[in-house]
């Protein structure tokens, strides 16, 4: 017996519960220091995204101009296609 009244065993076994709880503690520490990290690191993903989805949006737009303008064009070279083979047809005869 120690001089408190307590069984040596039991005395390391409260020795050994302390150091787990010490040891449970500084992993709660960790890994509440790691979930404020990757929260952090989740919203400049998050941001970084969205700006990623408004530059290939904005480029959508550029796009559908573009084609728009290529649409147009063809749509001018038919039309002068078609009066040249007119004229063509029309001084062969």
């Amino acid at each position: 017996m120690e001089k408190n009244g307590h069984d040596p065993l039991t005395v390391e076994m409260i020795a050994v519960l302390k150091g787990i709880r010490s040891d449970i503690q500084a992993t709660n520490t960790r890994l509440d220091t790691l979930r404020e990290e990757m929260h952090e690191e989740l919203g400049a993903l998050r941001a970084e995204v969205t700006s990623v989805k408004n530059e290939v949006s904005g480029l959508r737009v550029e796009i559908r101009a573009d084609l728009e303008d290529i649409r147009s064009t063809q749509s001018d070279h038919g039309a002068r296609i078609a009066r040249l083979e007119e004229r063509t047809v029309k001084r062969v005869k």
